[in-house]
């Protein structure tokens, strides 16, 4: 079964929603979850250069691009590692990629796009997390699982050589383990956790201090380092992306979503 399936640290569930009459380009912010985007809207979307009905965006270390017109209704799950290993998610070959639901899934979510049509908002985690639930029923655990969880849970201060001694186990195995799994080191997956901590805590109009010092951060220097590196931008820049794009639905303690990304309308290219 997937670990804590329910848990708002490994499933999270949002729909946005938004009408542009004329094309806009965005930039959205790396994640340490997977992301499935499923689009509901008659609009038209593309991430990463891919049209969007339904995609896979895997673990990212920078921005991804993505345009939208007409009327836009997406879902937004994002999926903890552990979980995305659960229900068979190839991580590791997804990591800085974009790929359709059916190069990832094949045919086996055909109906769930349908079946979000009709439901409720408010309704939709649960059906996507009995979705996910069955996609995992039956699967052998993975050896991984373990350690994968332990990354996922650490202190945002923690470092490698705590969360090893934790698990008992040596640490040139988790390390190989991990970075086979996840396509990144442990040490580079806990840089992108800090990071998109970092950025929820100024979504939520956290200070630049406060969210760096909660980060796990020496100090606002070492976030701006980090916001360079993942997002070629600066905290304060950061903080003053536009976050009322969409009517956002689902848990409203999760702001960050692809609704809070750097929008820009792109007059050449009018909506017909």
């Amino acid at each position: 079964m997937v670990p804590e399936v329910g848990s708002p640290a490994t499933v999270t569930v949002h729909t946005f929603r938004g009408s542009f009459a004329s094309t806009v380009e965005a930039s959205a912010l790396p994640h340490a979850r997977l992301t499935l985007l499923i689009e509901l809207g008659s609009g038209t979307s593309s991430v990463g250069g891919v049209p969007l009905r339904a995609l896979v965006v895997g673990l990212r270390s920078r921005p991804v691009q993505f345009e939208q017109c007409g009327d836009i209704e997406c879902v937004e799950v994002r999926l903890s590692p552990s979980v995305a290993v659960a229900i068979g998610l190839g991580v590791g070959d997804l990591h800085d990629s974009v790929e359709p639901v059916e190069q990832v899934f094949g045919r086996r979510l055909d109906n769930l796009a349908a079946q979000l049509v009709g439901t409720p908002a408010v309704d939709r985690p649960g059906l996507l997390r009995d979705a996910i639930r069955a996609e995992a029923d039956g699967r052998r655990p993975r050896r991984d699982t373990d350690a994968l969880r332990a990354l996922e849970r650490a202190d945002m201060r923690s470092a490698v050589g705590d969360i090893v001694a934790d698990l008992g186990g040596a640490r040139s195995t988790l390390w190989r383990r991990v970075t086979s799994t996840l396509g990144m080191t442990p040490k580079q997956y806990l840089m992108l956790r800090r990071f998109e901590h970092g950025t929820d805590l100024l979504k939520a109009g956290h200070t630049i201090a406060d969210a760096a010092s909660c980060a796990g951060y020496v100090d606002q220097s070492h976030f701006h380092r980090h916001a360079q590196r993942f997002a070629h931008s600066t905290p304060s820049q950061l903080a003053r992306q536009v976050n009322a794009t969409y009517v956002q639905d689902g848990d409203s303690q999760q702001r960050q979503g692809w609704g809070d990304a750097d929008v820009r309308p792109r007059p050449d290219r009018p909506h017909t």
